[in-house]
C-alpha cells in the first residue's frame, strides 16, 4: 500500500480528543462516523447520518448527532473486584492509530492499563461499507498481559448524544421517543428527532471468533436513553481474544414501508456472515 493512501498518529491527546476524532473520520455517504477510541468514556465519537437534520432549541438547523452505536467498554472482575479499562483513570501507551484511505478501514493498537495496573493489548479496525451503505463492523483482539481474571464485554447503543460546542448552555439534544429492543443476540434502538420526527434505528451485535468451553454469558441492560448488552467469560494470563462488532442502521428518510426495528430483525441472519474476519469482509467490498 503506498504510503500516500495512510494517515497515521502515534500520540494520544485527551485535552485534544475532537481533533483525534475528526482526522481519522470513516464515511461512505451515507453516514460517517468520527475516529474515536470507542471503548473509552467521553471519546469524542459521533454518529452522523446524511439528510438527519433537526433544530430543538439550536439557532440554526444543524446534522444531528445520532444514537451511537459504536461504543464498548472492557471491564476484569476477580476476588479484588471489578476494574475498567474504560474510565478517565485508564492509561494509555504504544498508541498508534491508521487511516487507510483507499481500503476506507482505521486501525487502532494500544495498550491499556487499569488504575491498579492490570494491562490488555487491544487491536482494532473499523469500517463501513460502500457496497451497502447501511453496514458498518469493527474488529478486536484483546489481549490479558499480566492478570487472569473474568472479563466483561459492555456493547452498546447510546442516545445520551448532544451537538455542542463545549459549553453545556450552548448544547443540543436532538432526539427523544426512545424505543429499545433486544433480539436475543444482538439490540436495537429506534429513536425520533424532535422537531422533523426523522426516525433512526441502528441494531448491532457481537460475534466471538473464540472457541470457547461455553458461551461467553450474555446480560442486558436497558437504561433511559441506552441499551447494553454485557458478555463475561474467563480469560487467563497471555491469552488472545477475537470479536466482532456488526451493525445496520436505517432511517425513515430510507422509504422502507414497515418499523424500522422489523426491517433491521429480518437483515440479522444474512448479517451473520460477519462470523468471518472482518477484515476478509472488507477486502471483498471496500478495496478500491
Amino acid at each position: 500500500m503506498s504510503d500516500e493512501f495512510i494517515f497515521e498518529s502515534k500520540k494520544f491527546d485527551r485535552r485534544n480528543i475532537s481533533g483525534e476524532c475528526t482526522q481519522f473520520t470513516i464515511s461512505n455517504g451515507y453516514r460517517s462516523f468520527l475516529g474515536s477510541l470507542e471503548f473509552l468514556e467521553n471519546n469524542g465519537g459521533a454518529n452522523i447520518i446524511a439528510g438527519i437534520f433537526d433544530k430543538n432549541d439550536s439557532t440554526v438547523i444543524e446534522l444531528a448527532k445520532c444514537p451511537n452505536p459504536l461504543d464498548i467498554r472492557i471491564y476484569v472482575q476477580d476476588e479484588n473486584g471489578i476494574e475498567s479499562f474504560s474510565d478517565s483513570s485508564v492509561k494509555l501507551s504504544g498508541f498508534s492509530k491508521k487511516l487507510d484511505m483507499k481500503a476506507g478501514i482505521v486501525y487502532s493498537s494500544c495498550i491499556a492499563e487499569s488504575e491498579n495496573g492490570k494491562k490488555i493489548r487491544i487491536e482494532a479496525e473499523r469500517f463501513v461499507s460502500l457496497k451497502d451503505k447501511h453496514l458498518w463492523a469493527s474488529r478486536y483482539e484483546i489481549s490479558t498481559l499480566n492478570f487472569s481474571g473474568q472479563l466483561i464485554i459492555e456493547s452498546m447503543i447510546d442516545g445520551y448524544v448532544k451537538n455542542s460546542d463545549g459549553y453545556s448552555f450552548t448544547s443540543t439534544e436532538h432526539f427523544n421517543s426512545f424505543r429499545k429492543y433486544d433480539f436475543g443476540d444482538s439490540i436495537c434502538m429506534v429513536a425520533d428527532t424532535k422537531d422533523e420526527n426523522f426516525q433512526v434505528a441502528e441494531i448491532c451485535g457481537l460475534v466471538f471468533e473464540n472457541d470457547f468451553p461455553g458461551k461467553p454469558r450474555r446480560k442486558i441492560k436497558n437504561l433511559n436513553q441506552k441499551i447494553c448488552e454485557f458478555y463475561s467469560f474467563e480469560a487467563g494470563e497471555g491469552e488472545i481474544f477475537k470479536f466482532n462488532k456488526f451493525g445496520i442502521t436505517a432511517t425513515s428518510r430510507d422509504g422502507l414501508s414497515e418499523g424500522l426495528h422489523l426491517v433491521l430483525q429480518k437483515q440479522i441472519p444474512e448479517i451473520r456472515i460477519w462470523k468471518l474476519p472482518v477484515r476478509k469482509r472488507i477486502k471483498c467490498e471496500n478495496m478500491v
